[in-house]
């Protein structure tokens, strides 16, 4: 058996329904380059130990609070694993492998830094932070000065000259991305891309995929997004918008029907910029026989036309979620959303009247959205209920380190109060009160109408 040269692994909390796609996507790598690397998801493995009680209660994406929220975390979460960190910072500090990569988010910092705090008390293993929480120097600072680097950007590549750079006892050149810990976290870092047609295939096979919720498997073919919206962070933690080739989707597609399975689940941030690549890779598949059931995310524009929606449905395509954030023609100015009422209304029939189901997502309280907005929000819901699913994502807006909206926050008389939080900025007008009040009248209007939400920040 090959010995390890690395372990990769990603810490509660993260969605426990398919395997980490990005930590798939870095074994593959890696193992493309002839450095033996092994996926271990912490997260998938306390997520089965809890009691299921516990567990649907901690992992309930609709109450992300205790784990962002460090003193929450510490009273509501942290009883329950403290001992699962124990147990696994023993298992990585006594494995056979030198190196270790985490995959950090702001809803799993705290358990992260724990673990690598303890691995360091007895172990001499080099640890790496990347992911969403170390693009920027804002929530970078949350890091443990236990890791001993951090990397901004894709892993694809960085990840492979970093091993490659240790192995070398540092005489190579040091990777572009990679950064020491030691006084170096809250410094601007310039985000690395990579070539993703030089990706390979996802690898999952070092994990148990029946532990998942769902029988289906996570791909993505496209990175960054074809838009800026001013309150997103995504289009600069990604780099430009690039595009897999057709053939590079079938490619996918192919690997992952001969795996045994029939379900996708889109990462892409929207897929209205690879809809003729999706078209002509999926046809190939069709005319061999094989298809998959997927949902995907998009923007209601004009770009998904009706007849490319029909096609798509007949291709397997069963949900998108759209990206409404707001029933304000004014506030999707002012968000900078690239679309208005009547793009959005007319995308929700087109997608209805191909028997594509939709999901949406809402933000409440961008800066300059009044009483009256909010009102034209639901008003803009309650008009279309018809032609709506249910909610995948309904949040307070934040300003996100990062977006147009932290960066420019003089432009919108934005403070914030004395710990930074992104979450609880206030202008004139706009507050963490009043935003919440409006988040729970929307939340009381979703209920009330007989739909769910899947994600929700307070």
């Amino acid at each position: 058996m090959t010995t390890s040269k690395i372990v990769l692994s990603i810490c509660p909390s993260w969605g426990p329904e398919l395997p980490p796609l990005g930590l798939g996507l870095l074994k593959s790598s890696l193992n493309y380059h002839k450095i033996p690397a092994e996926i271990i998801d912490f997260n998938i493995e306390c997520f089965q130990k809890l009691p299921i009680d516990i567990r649907n209660r901690l992992w309930d994406k609709s109450k992300l609070g205790p784990w962002l929220d460090k003193q929450q975390f510490q009273t509501q979460v942290l009883p329950h694993l403290h001992q699962f960190i124990l147990d696994f910072a023993k298992i990585l500090a006594n494995h056979q492998a030198p190196y270790i990569g985490l995959t950090v988010l702001d809803s799993n910092v705290w358990v992260s830094n724990l673990l690598v705090d303890e691995i360091k008390k007895t172990s001499n293993k080099v640890i790496i932070a990347g992911g969403p929480e170390t693009t920027f120097k804002e929530p970078r600072v949350k890091l443990s000065k236990s890791f001993d680097y951090y990397f901004v950007g894709e892993g694809e590549k960085g990840l492979v000259e970093w091993v490659q750079w240790l192995d070398s006892n540092k005489t190579l050149k040091t990777p572009n991305g990679v950064y020491n810990t030691v006084g170096e976290l809250c410094i601007d870092r310039k985000f690395e891309q990579c070539d993703i047609h030089l990706s390979p295939i996802p690898d999952f096979s070092s994990l148990l995929l029946n532990q998942y919720q769902e029988n289906a498997l996570p791909i993505i073919t496209t990175r960054s997004c074809l838009f800026k919206c001013r309150f997103c962070s995504d289009f600069k933690s990604m780099g430009v918008f690039r595009k897999l080739s057709s053939k590079h989707i079938e490619n996918i597609l192919i690997h992952y029907y001969k795996l045994g399975y029939r379900q996708l689940w889109f990462n892409d941030l929207l897929i209205n910029g690879v809809i003729k690549e999706l078209c002509v890779a999926f046809s190939n598949l069709k005319s061999k026989g094989q298809k998959f059931s997927w949902i995907a995310l998009a923007t209601p524009n004009k770009q998904l036309k009706l007849n490319d929606l029909v096609l798509l449905k007949s291709y397997g395509l069963k949900t998108l979620n759209l990206g409404l954030e707001s029933g304000s023609n004014d506030v999707m100015k002012m968000m900078k959303k690239g679309f208005n009422q009547k793009f959005c209304s007319d995308a929700l029939k087109r997608i209805f009247q191909a028997g594509i189901n939709t999901q949406l997502n809402i933000i409440i309280g961008f800066p300059g959205e009044t009483e009256d907005h909010f009102q034209e929000t639901l008003n803009f819901l309650d008009q279309h209920k018809q032609y709506i699913s249910g909610f995948t994502s309904i949040n307070s807006c934040i300003a996100l380190p990062g977006s147009y909206l932290s960066d420019n926050k003089s432009e919108y008389g934005i403070q914030f109060p004395k710990n930074q939080d992104p979450s609880l900025w206030y202008c004139k007008d706009n507050n963490p009160q009043i935003r919440d009040v409006r988040l729970q009248k929307l939340k009381q209007w979703i209920y009330e109408n007989g739909y769910d939400i899947y994600s929700s920040n307070h």
